[in-house]
Parts: C-alpha cells; sequence; structure tokens
C-alpha cells in the first residue's frame, strides 16, 4: 500500500512538472474576414515546437494559405502586442461555398470590422 502511495504522488509530481506551450490568446475573426477558395487545403502539416526563446513569447500555429495555390505557413514564435488576440486560420462552409481566414491579431476593445480593424502583426521573437 505504502509503495502504491509513492508510485501515486512520484506520477503525480511528474505530471505537474511538465512543459506547457505558450500559447497566442485567442478569439473570433469578424464576419467579413474570409475569401472564397475552390478546394479545401491538404492536412495540417506536424511541426516541431522548438523551445521557447523569451518569456514573452507565444507560439502560433503553422496553417495553409491560399493565394492561387495552398502554400504553408509555418508557426513562430511571437511577442504579442498589448491588448491584442489571435484569430487563428479558419475554413468554413456558407451558402454552398468554402471561405478561407487567414490568422489575423484583433484588438481586444473594439467592435471588429473586418480586416482593416486588425492590429499589426507581431514581431518574431528572436532565438537566442
Amino acid at each position: 500500500m505504502r509503495a502504491h502511495a509513492s508510485l501515486s504522488l512520484l506520477l503525480l509530481a511528474l505530471v505537474s512538472c511538465g512543459s506547457r506551450r505558450a500559447e497566442a490568446p485567442s478569439g473570433a475573426h469578424p464576419p467579413n474576414d474570409a475569401v472564397v477558395v475552390p478546394y479545401p487545403p491538404p492536412p495540417a502539416k506536424v511541426e516541431e515546437v522548438p523551445a521557447r526563446p523569451g518569456e514573452r513569447c507565444v507560439w502560433t500555429d503553422g496553417y495553409w494559405d491560399f493565394t492561387d495555390r495552398w502554400e504553408w505557413q509555418p508557426g513562430e514564435w511571437v511577442v504579442p502586442q498589448a491588448n491584442c488576440r489571435l484569430a487563428p486560420a479558419e475554413l468554413r462552409r456558407r451558402a454552398g461555398q468554402l471561405w478561407h481566414a487567414r490568422p489575423r491579431w484583433y484588438p481586444d476593445s473594439v467592435r471588429l470590422l473586418g480586416p482593416q480593424s486588425a492590429c499589426p502583426r507581431p514581431p518574431a521573437c528572436r532565438v537566442r
């Protein structure tokens, strides 16, 4: 019984010490921040997340972006601007069409009007 309790405490300690990726604060896109695309993207790529380069850095996942074809944009560590949140890449069907919204940063406290109300893209974190 005592060995079982010791093992349980050890496992609990190991789980609580696990690292957690710092993620960007997130939110929704405004309704008019999407474009019609002719076909869906390939499956997302698996990315190895490098070590966090700084305390203020947050991870933004890679995504497929559409111009005249789908192109992979890799994830990166960035320093978010205060009071801005990330609306991640989104793919949705509406009225029989496929719509794609690129990831974009929006302010927390204003009514979202579309891409024109977006925050500037945050700078990438410098790798030490």
